[in-house]
């Protein structure tokens, strides 16, 4: 894996993966932000990027500390509604800055490279993605008020897993594509 955008798009594949033997997940969170901060370090690197890269590290290793929680055995009476609304509140918040500030990172390199049209498409692509998100965030939290049998919570869960992986996918395209582009 010698392109940071290769450390970063297999790191992000690692924790959208969640694949489990007798309970365990043998692809943890953690070890995917460690590979995504190693890609984001490479790229601070190979180009001007100190500030951006600087704010795209900070999140992730933000997230990676958020990720490490459910490795910790915690006592079950501090896992009540709000600590765990409260948890998911804060992961995605952090996850939403890292995603922005990895767009932020895109841009200028883009702008560097002085590749306009790509940094124009990378620009448009992140607001849509972005609010699409945020709508998914939503999307996700609206559906834990509707009780699970509930028709209109099973169309909600199959809309939101729909949505997410469709979140997932665009976006690693898009750093495959913006890394092919960059040569």
């Amino acid at each position: 894996m010698k392109k940071p955008f290769g450390k970063i798009i297999f790191g992000l594949i690692l924790m959208i993966l969640d694949i489990y033997v007798w309970g365990i997940d043998i692809l943890p969170d953690p070890a995917a932000f460690l590979l995504i901060i190693w890609g984001i370090r490479d790229l601070a690197k190979e180009y001007s990027i100190k500030e951006t890269a600087g704010k795209a590290s900070l999140w992730a290793s933000i997230s990676l500390v958020f990720s490490l929680l459910p490795f910790f055995q915690i006592e079950t009476a501090l896992l009540t509604d709000s600590f765990l609304l409260a948890y998911a509140l804060f992961t995605f918040i952090f996850f939403l800055l890292f995603i922005y500030s990895l767009f932020q990172m895109m841009l200028d390199i883009a702008r560097q490279l002085e590749r306009h049209e790509l940094r124009k498409k990378t620009y448009t692509f992140s607001k849509i993605y972005m609010a699409v998100f945020i709508g998914y965030f939503f999307l996700v939290f609206l559906m834990r008020d509707f009780p699970p049998a509930d028709p209109l919570a099973l169309g909600l869960a199959l809309l939101s897993t729909v949505t997410g992986a469709a979140l997932a996918v665009t976006f690693l395209i898009w750093l495959y594509r913006f890394q092919r582009a960059i040569g």
